[in-house]
């Protein structure tokens, strides 16, 4: 079964985590509208409430078999288990 979930994120949270990583200027001031909302979809276990998500803002992301699905400026940040199996997410 699968069920949508939104979460909301705040400017000021994001602004924060940005200062932290070192954004500054302009790019600080776009970051922070970053997570302010996303659309999750779970794949959810109905007998036993286990969920997994399969996708944000309707792209399918790391663990689904779609190519393309892991950008490469992620793939380069991954650890090496982290890293889906080609043809996996890749």
């Amino acid at each position: 079964m699968r069920i949508t979930l939104y979460v909301h994120g705040s400017k000021e949270s994001a602004y924060e985590a940005g200062e932290k990583a070192g954004i500054k200027g302009d790019a600080l001031e776009l970051f922070k509208f970053t997570g302010g909302e996303h659309r999750i979809e779970y794949e959810v276990n109905p007998e036993t409430g286990d969920s997994v998500p399969v996708k944000i803002d309707g792209r399918s992301i790391i663990g689904e078999p779609v190519k393309g699905a892991v950008p490469d400026w992620l793939r380069e940040r991954m650890a090496p288990s982290e890293k889906p199996e080609p043809g996996n997410g890749t």
